[in-house]
Parts: C-alpha cells; structure tokens; sequence
C-alpha cells in the first residue's frame, strides 16, 4: 500500500513542481486571518483606504466575499460592488495602491 501512494503522489508533485496544475488550483489567495496579518504588517491596505483610493464612493456596498490573492507575485483584492444605481461590478485592486 505505502509503494501505491509514492506512486500517485510522486507525479502529482512534479506536475505541480513544473506549474502543470490548472489556474485555479495555483491560485494563492490568503484567509481570514492571513489578510488580518498582512494589513497589520502594512503588507496591504485595509479594504476601506483601498476603495477610497479606487475612487469608489462611500454609495457603494461591497459584497461577500472579498478576497485578496497573489497574482504575480502581487497581491490584489477581488471583490464586487454594488453600486448606488443598484449595478453590481467585479473589481480587481492592486492591495497596496488601489490601483486596478
């Protein structure tokens, strides 16, 4: 049974060793608690000074869930707004800048 695992493993390692996995399961996105120690950190922007940087006015509600996940090596928060006309828009901010 051991020699069977080393042999389902094994590959599945290197495929993801050489970036062989579909997107999604590369994605690097952090938790709860992992966005919590970055903005104290001062690794990112709190989500408020984030959206007030992208110029999204106080009229807007975000909607859940807020992500923040490394996209070449840079994170950015992923989130969708409602806006004061009811349009919903998917938004992509730099997680330092609010740049999108």
């Amino acid at each position: 049974m051991k020699q069977i695992s080393k042999w389902l493993i094994a590959p599945a390692t290197a495929l993801a060793l050489l970036g062989g996995l579909p997107v999604a399961a590369q994605a690097a996105c952090l938790s709860g608690g992992e966005i919590q120690a970055a903005v104290s950190s001062g690794q990112i922007l709190p989500l408020p000074e984030i959206l007030s940087r992208a110029g999204i006015g106080g009229g807007s509600k975000v909607l859940q869930p807020v992500e923040v996940c490394d996209k070449g090596g840079q994170l950015y928060y992923q989130l969708s707004v409602l806006d004061k006309d009811g349009n919903a828009r998917k938004l992509v901010l730099h997680a330092l800048t609010g740049a999108s």
